[in-house]
This record gives C-alpha cells, structure tokens and sequence, in this order.
C-alpha cells in the first residue's frame, strides 16, 4: 500500500484507476436526451493528473477559479484539485 493511499481523495482514486481502470466511474446525464457521457477510473485519474500538473506552479493558498461547462467538467476538475504533482 503505498503512502496516503487511502487517506487522501488522490490517493483513492490512483488505487482505483490501478485496480479497476476500466470500471465506470461517472455517468452524466445532461436531461436532454442526449448520449450520457461516461468517464472511467483511469481516465478520471489520468485527466486530474494532468490538470493538477497545470496547477502545480502556483504557491499554496492562491486561489484557482474554476470554470466549467459541464458537471463532467465540473468532476475531472475538482479531483485534479486533491491531487497532488
């Protein structure tokens, strides 16, 4: 078990993109009908990575705001932010 594994959100979601990578972890529904998007554990994991990658040059405690057009937008960015470099 690696360190912080499960105590922390990233920590949670690496061991869950590693054990169950292709597993569904969201659905979205936008109530229109339309195709629902999906998003695996591993995609999840690997797009938070990535955005917590671009975040990653600003100090602690400056504040980031967060824009997003979909509630899929809305996860993949709020688990890049508990997800450390």
């Amino acid at each position: 078990m690696r360190t912080g594994e499960m105590t922390t959100i990233s920590g949670l979601l690496t061991r869950r993109a590693d054990e169950e990578g292709s597993l569904m972890a969201y659905t979205f529904l936008d109530g229109s009908g339309a195709e629902p998007q999906t998003m695996t554990y591993r995609e999840l994991d690997t797009t938070a990575r990535h955005i917590a990658a671009l975040l990653a040059p600003l100090r602690p405690g400056e504040r980031v705001l967060v824009l997003t057009a979909t509630q899929a937008g809305f996860v993949r960015r709020s688990s890049a932010a508990s997800t450390p470099e």
